[in-house]
């Protein structure tokens, strides 16, 4: 992904490590609906686009592109930028800990993250 290598291949990502007490992962969107037939004769499912999820950390991220975002507070992810983004190499359930990939050393700017349906898989 040129993103973190470059167009040339000439860029190196930098490999973190954070703890699982460290970020909050959330993802934008309506989460689980209900179906049709739990839902009372004639009413119809409403989705909420902006609707704040939280996310458990777990293997399934392996491979996930999540956006860092600007917020403070979780209720600032809507309305707030993102840095960047960070390509997740590694979940150890038992140390509790995210290995990631970002384009530029150091800490992220923000502990709250934003999941994405996005997966990227290094050749």
């Amino acid at each position: 992904m040129e993103y973190f290598y470059g167009i040339a291949n000439d860029l190196a990502p930098h490999s973190n490590v954070v703890n699982f007490s460290d970020v909050s992962v959330y993802k934008i969107g309506s989460g689980h609906q209900a179906p049709r037939s739990a839902l009372p004769i004639g009413a119809e499912p409403v989705a909420d686009p902006t609707r704040l999820v939280a996310v458990n950390i777990s293997t399934d991220m392996v491979h996930t592109v999540l956006a860092v975002s600007y917020a403070k507070e979780p209720d600032e992810i809507i309305s707030s930028n993102v840095a960047g983004f960070i390509h997740v190499t590694d979940v150890d359930i038992q140390r509790k800990k995210l290995t990631y990939i970002a384009p530029c050393p150091g800490d992220l700017p923000s502990k709250l993250l934003i999941a994405s349906s996005l997966t990227w898989y290094e050749a």
